[in-house]
């Protein structure tokens, strides 16, 4: 199994990589476009891209995030409009079905949306003694770690909920695992985690990656999105190169620099046709 890992770096599998010009790129973006539209978001009665921003800024005066967030989505709506006009295909919030259009069209998919860190809940476990035999039977957790054989029921999920969480944590209890392994390993005995985040509501790993064809050799590009994970599990399934740089930032703000980058980018392969990885790690900054 491969552990995810937190890196600054530039990663591409060896699938085929063809000198490409922004007619073969496609942007969707898959977070609120202004004030208005990141408020509504807001008032859902779940997480969202919003209430991440919002609680990761709790001790800010809201004039000055809105300011902050006013000057993200007209830099974002600016970027949207220069690249467009070079030949990208830009999608404004953009859902499920943007995707597979972008990618039936473009060869470069560049993703801006929102990804969740889903804690393990009680209620996504639906069979705890299927979970206990796989996690005894199939990995080297210490036994007397899970719950025992006379645990009732919601007893079991809390302490197996617990358990997991622990395992994908910085520090785990004996191995490192993943939430897509452990999916993988549990099978319908855990409920899998809406993990990503569009215009249309969030979405598992499995739904997102059933959109992205078996035999799609383009490039997807995470370098706008905070996560390795779908990065992970793209180059684990599909034939597709991946640039899944990890972005540590919270702030709308910091990572107004990495839109920039794209747009130079697009400039780039506007002037001089090129792979689409090395022209963005020659763009790296330090």
């Amino acid at each position: 199994m491969t552990t995810l890992t937190q890196s600054s770096a530039i990663h591409s599998c060896s699938s085929e990589q063809k000198d490409m010009t922004p007619h073969d790129c496609a942007l969707l973006v898959g977070i609120p476009s202004n004030l208005n539209a990141f408020k509504a978001d807001l008032e859902k009665d779940e997480d969202t891209y919003a209430s991440f921003v919002v609680s990761r800024n709790r001790l800010a005066d809201r004039k000055w995030l809105d300011d902050q967030l006013c000057q993200h989505f007209r830099l974002i709506d600016l970027i949207c409009c220069e690249v467009e006009e070079l030949g990208v295909a830009v999608y404004r919030e953009a859902c499920l079905s943007d995707l597979t259009h972008a990618l039936e069209t473009r060869s470069a998919i560049t993703l801006l949306f929102h990804t969740h860190a889903v804690p393990f809940q009680p209620n996504q476990i639906s069979d705890t003694d299927r979970v206990i035999r796989i996690l005894n039977d199939r990995t080297t957790i210490a036994k007397n770690t899970l719950p025992a054989a006379n645990t009732d029921c919601e007893t079991a999920r809390r302490e197996l909920s617990k358990l997991l969480q622990k395992l994908v944590s910085p520090f785990p209890l004996q191995a490192t695992f993943d939430r897509p392994y452990l999916e993988d390993l549990l099978g319908d005995a855990l409920a899998p985690a809406r993990f990503i985040e569009l215009c249309d509501g969030t979405h598992c790993l499995d739904t997102f990656l059933e959109r992205v064809p078996v035999d799609f050799k383009g490039v997807f590009d995470l370098s706008l999105c905070r996560t390795t994970l779908l990065g992970d599990v793209l180059k684990k399934h599909r034939v597709c190169s991946v640039i899944n740089e990890q972005n540590q930032s919270n702030q709308p703000v910091h990572s107004r620099h990495r839109l920039i980058r794209y747009k130079l980018l697009i400039h780039v392969l506007q002037h001089f046709a090129q792979p689409y990885g090395p022209a963005l790690q020659r763009l790296a900054y330090p």
